[in-house]
């Protein structure tokens, strides 16, 4: 509004100055030639002036406008991509409770485990994360899984041998559930945080 102003104020006086000239031309003239030749003279400089002050202010408001336009453009390029971190985050958050719900599951007597559950819960995995991540979920899988067949083995035992559970079969069954319980929860943390920080995007 200020630029607008100046402009305004500065087109009034400098009309007022070729008014002027105009006039004395004018009157200083001979005859009526003259005189129109000079009105035609102070005419033409005035429309030319006024065309030029007339450019002056189109290029300045154009390249205003254009200036303001870049600015919402990248600010709404901004929120789009503060959109995009976000929904990344949710679903990348997603894959890494429903891991740690599984492995908590474990811990819990009489628990019935389902690994494939696990896999049904994670499939999106391979399209947020790096391969490493989705490794480290088929290794949590596949140790769940043989979990799973050692338990059935040792309700088999048990049938079989009066309650009693082989040693090898035992050892296996510690191992296995040691590694689910006490290890893969650890492991799980250290390689989901760096995907977990919701304003820097994973590379």
């Amino acid at each position: 509004m200020k630029n607008r102003t100046v402009w305004l104020v500065s087109l009034v006086g400098l009309l007022l100055m070729a008014a002027v000239v105009s006039y004395g031309l004018l009157l200083n003239s001979d005859n009526a030639v003259s005189r129109l030749n000079a009105a035609a003279s102070a005419a033409v400089a005035v429309g030319g002036f006024l065309a030029f002050v007339v450019l002056v202010f189109y290029t300045a408001e154009t390249y205003r406008l254009r200036i303001a336009a870049e600015k919402q453009l990248d600010s709404q390029h901004r929120v789009q991509e503060d959109q995009v971190k976000l929904s990344l985050f949710d679903k990348r958050f997603f894959v890494y409770v429903s891991l740690r719900q599984f492995l908590n599951r474990l811990s819990e007597l009489g628990t019935t485990l389902d690994a494939a559950q696990l896999l049904q819960d994670t499939n999106q995995a391979e399209f947020l994360f790096k391969p490493e991540i989705e490794e480290f979920l088929k290794q949590v899988y596949r140790r769940a899984h043989k979990l799973q067949s050692l338990k059935q083995q040792e309700a088999h035992a048990k049938q079989q041998l009066q309650g009693l559970v082989p040693v090898d079969l035992s050892n296996q069954l510690d191992a296995e559930s040691g590694w689910l319980i006490s290890e893969a929860p650890k492991l799980a943390r250290q390689k989901f945080e760096p995907y977990l920080i919701l304003y820097m995007t994973a590379e």
